[in-house]
């Protein structure tokens, strides 16, 4: 992949048929399928170069789910985009979005993780919150529901998260 001139990776994330990278500089970029909106960009063209994502702040945690995307900010807080039918947006809604949406009431969010329909989140306190689907309960909640909002997990002193398909993993202290 080319990147853009002037563009240094800090990291990148695999998603079902699309990819993120985040920059040094903290930016955005995707490229890949995008039938869900899951490349950020206002529509549903797949693009074959990177894309700068429109975000409100620098991010410093991306992560790519199976038709959807999420980042951290430096501010705390977190957005996602892209399909939404099992909450993985994370603001309650069952309507998928082509641009980042924020996830309301979440602050202190230093990194996050996306399995195939769900997402971890990583707070400063260490605790880790999660949405969207749960059938194997991977949300961590002691429940099989799905939830389309940000739920506690029962992990605590946490220091490093990751996400497979339908699982969770969580690094403690």
């Amino acid at each position: 992949v080319t990147l853009p001139a002037g563009v240094s990776a800090r990291s990148v994330a695999a998603g079902g048929n699309h990819a993120l990278l985040l920059s040094t500089a903290g930016d955005v970029y995707a490229w890949g399928r995008n039938s869900s909106g899951q490349l950020g960009l206002g529509d549903q063209f797949n693009r074959g170069t990177p894309i700068r994502v429109t975000l409100p702040a620098a991010a410093v945690s991306i992560a790519a789910g199976r038709e959807f995307s999420v980042a951290a900010l430096a501010d705390g807080r977190v957005y996602a985009w892209g399909l939404n039918n099992d909450g993985q947006i994370g603001d309650g809604s069952r309507f998928s979005s082509v641009i980042p949406v924020e996830v309301p009431g979440l602050t202190g969010v230093t990194a996050v993780a996306a399995g195939n329909a769900h997402v971890l989140a990583l707070r400063n306190d260490g605790t880790v919150w999660a949405w969207g689907a749960n059938a194997s309960g991977q949300l961590g909640n002691g429940r099989f529901a799905l939830s389309r909002v940000p739920v506690a997990s029962a992990a605590r002193d946490v220091v490093r998260i990751r996400a497979g398909g339908d699982v969770s993993l969580a690094v403690t202290r």
